[in-house]
């Protein structure tokens, strides 16, 4: 099982440091959130101090928001949350740049069952997609958002419906 841990922008770079170091053995597939996504000198030290990976991105927005986090090798998996980052065609964009930089795209999601399978339908299309984050599906009612025909969901898969548009049919 791939772990991440989420560190909810809590640190300063020189206590971060010590974590990330700690969690080393652990092989995270990143450490979430190490610093604000906007300090790219605490985001540099952090990079320059630990071999954990990094991940970040889910407050930012459009692909400029990215751009530094991309072009200066500032964290290795970029995680947009594609309701702040612009919608679909901004996603892809990001991802796009991504790819060129040979970078992971693993969307953040914590919406509506819309939104998860937006996300799912934009991960189809690109080659770096790594993972979808999702931690709302304890919501006890997530479900009746929205119906999705067949086994679309579960825990750990999302199969997107071939239905038209994203095969959702909202429960008014």
């Amino acid at each position: 099982v791939s772990l991440a841990m989420d560190a909810h922008w809590r640190y300063r770079a020189s206590d971060i440091v010590q974590v990330a170091k700690q969690l080393e053995d652990c092989r995270l597939m990143w450490l979430e959130d190490p610093v604000p996504p906007f300090d790219e000198a605490a985001l540099r030290y952090l990079r320059q101090h630990s071999t954990t990976p990094i991940g970040t991105g889910e407050n930012l927005q459009l692909r400029q928001g990215f751009w530094n986090l991309i072009t200066h090798d500032l964290c290795d998996v970029i995680t947009p949350d594609l309701q702040k980052a612009g919608g679909l065609a901004e996603g892809r964009k990001i991802a796009d740049l991504c790819a060129a930089a040979n970078k992971p795209f693993a969307p953040h999601m914590i919406g509506s069952p819309v939104a998860l399978m937006a996300s799912a339908h934009l991960s189809l299309t690109i080659p770096n997609f790594l993972v979808c984050e999702f931690h709302a599906y304890d919501v006890p009612f997530f479900h009746d958002l929205a119906t999705i025909n067949g086994d679309w969901f579960r825990p750990g898969w999302v199969t997107p419906s071939d239905a038209p548009g994203f095969g959702i049919e909202l429960n008014d």
